[in-house]
Order: structure tokens, then sequence, then C-alpha cells
């Protein structure tokens, strides 16, 4: 760096810094590396992955931010190279002046779309800065999801995927097998079931490989677990904290860290091989006793193992 911590010349982070338009230097080079690149925007989302969506249905929408940090940013239109299924959902919204310190809001959306692998980029096009036209990319994992319950693997490969795709009420029946999956249940889908084909001897959840701190973790209220081992997870195997009216039965728990209940029934289960806390203090001050233990075993523990109420 010279003293004023310009780049030397001859400096590998000249020209080197992030290659999209929007960072594009004002002469039309690529943006230098560090804070001397750029030409004042800034995008707070070049790659917006929509996960695993359903065709029939699509998704929308995902924000992105374009900030302006000097003079006057004119926005002239949209190019694509799909904009029938990815596409800017608000454009009669955004503004097409975007003065200094402001940003716009651009919201994409995902329609019209066909199973597979999808990845499509929508160019923006500003008409008095042209050398930061810049592009965002749209991923996605698309699947045709059956109207009623899903199989895994067969509807959909994987149980998260399921999870995520599945409507309010439906089943997800998972087939014997290993799985080595992180699941995760957010708030705002209720009664949604998922229980093995076979029972938990033949179904298991195996979180050896996971570094989540929680192998699954159900914010859902009233979700019901059936059939399955869950099985070696340094962390919280299963957080219910946020569950509420929930049922876990018929699940074989061995060689974990953690488990917490709250207002929920856990009802033929084994508690087996465990080095941790299995935690059933709920997370209402007022109401905190709610879990009912229904014919649950606990044997067979690590000595370090304890029930915390």
């Amino acid at each position: 760096l010279n003293g004023d911590l310009s780049f030397q010349i001859g400096s590998p982070a000249i020209n080197a810094g992030n290659p999209n338009g929007f960072y594009t230097d004002s002469d039309g080079t690529r943006n230098d590396i560090g804070i001397s690149g750029g030409n004042n925007v800034f995008v707070s989302k070049e790659v917006v992955d929509f996960g695993n969506v359903d065709a029939s249905s699509g998704s929308c929408c995902i924000s992105t931010y374009i900030y302006n940090f000097y003079g006057v940013l004119s926005l002239s239109s949209y190019s694509g190279s799909d904009l029938n299924s990815f596409s800017v959902s608000n454009d009669s919204e955004v503004l097409t002046e975007i003065g200094i310190f402001e940003k716009i809001e651009p919201k994409l959306s995902l329609q019209n779309i066909s199973p597979g692998t999808y990845s499509a980029d929508v160019n923006i096009i500003f008409s008095n800065r042209p050398n930061n036209n810049g592009t965002i990319t749209g991923t996605a994992q698309i699947y045709n999801v059956p109207s009623g319950n899903i199989n895994v693997p067969s509807d959909i490969p994987s149980i998260q995927a399921a999870l995520e795709l599945a409507s309010e009420g439906h089943t997800i029946t998972v087939a014997s097998g290993e799985y080595f999956e992180d699941l995760q249940l957010g708030f705002g889908k209720q009664n949604i079931t998922l229980k093995s084909e076979s029972g938990p001897q033949q179904t298991i959840i195996n979180g050896v490989q996971s570094w989540n701190d929680r192998l699954i973790n159900i914010d859902a209220d009233y979700f019901t677990m059936d059939g399955f081992t869950i099985k070696n997870h340094d962390g919280v195997a299963i957080r219910g904290y946020d569950s509420r009216g929930s049922i876990f039965k018929n699940l074989v728990l061995q060689n974990n860290r953690y488990h917490q209940f709250a207002n929920s029934i856990i009802q033929n289960c084994l508690f087996i091989e465990n080095y941790g806390t299995l935690n059933v203090i709920g997370d209402d001050p007022n109401n905190q006793y709610v879990n009912l233990f229904h014919n649950v075993t606990i044997a067979g523990n690590k000595p370090v193992f304890n029930f915390q109420i």
C-alpha cells in the first residue's frame, strides 16, 4: 500500500474484487479488493436461493436491496435469461431514481417452473451508470409435490426437503434406512406428521455427522413424530421447546447429549445410552410442567445423564 492506503502499481489486489457489474469501477474496469474499489453501489444479495420449491405454486417473494452512496442512480429496466419464471414481482413499485444514501427493494419471485435444479439471472440496468449494470442470480431445487401426503425418498429425496414442502395437515412417511440429516420445522406450519414406514429399528436419524447445535428443531405447533431412532448427536438431539401440543412417540433416543421438550406428549419412547440432560422444564414461566410422559423407559444411560424438571 501507498501512504494514503491506495494500492501500489502492480498490486495483486487491483482489478481482483467482486466481478459482478454492480461493483465495477467508474472507469469500467473490474473493482479492486477493499474499500477503494467499486462505484458507490452495494447489493445485499447477488444470489437469491429459494431453496426447495413446489413446481405447482412457485415461490414469492425474496427481497434484495440495492444501495446508492453517491449522487443519483437511475434505474432503467430489467432483462434476464428467463423472466417468464424468475422476475421482479414489484417492478411497478420500485423507485427509478435512487438518491444518495437511498435504496430500492426489488422482490424476486419464481413461477412457471419445471422440476429439477433451477438457475437464472435478472439483469439490473442503470441509465446513468451503465458500467454498474449488474446481475442477480436465482437458484432453486424444484419438485413435483404430491397434493396429499409425501413419501421419502420416493416423492422427495430428503426428510428436510419434505418438511419444507409439506402443507399443513399433511403426513410425511419415511422409508426404512439411515438418514444423516439436520431437521428444522419453523413456526407457522401446523399439524405436520412425520412418521416412519417400518418403525424405529429400521428408520434411523443419525447425528454423528451434524455440526449444528440442534439435530431436530421443531418450532411448529401440533407436530407429530412417530417411529424413529435418533442417535449419536453431541448437542440437542430434539428441541421441542417452542412446539405446543406436539406428540413424540415410538422413538428410541440413543447416545445423545440433550433432549428438550415443552408442552408435548412423549409416549412409548426409550431413552438409552445418553450422557447429558433430558430437560422437560417448559418455556412458559406460568405453566412450566405441561409435558406428559406415558409409557416411557429411561434406562441404561451413562452415569452423568440427568433428568431436569
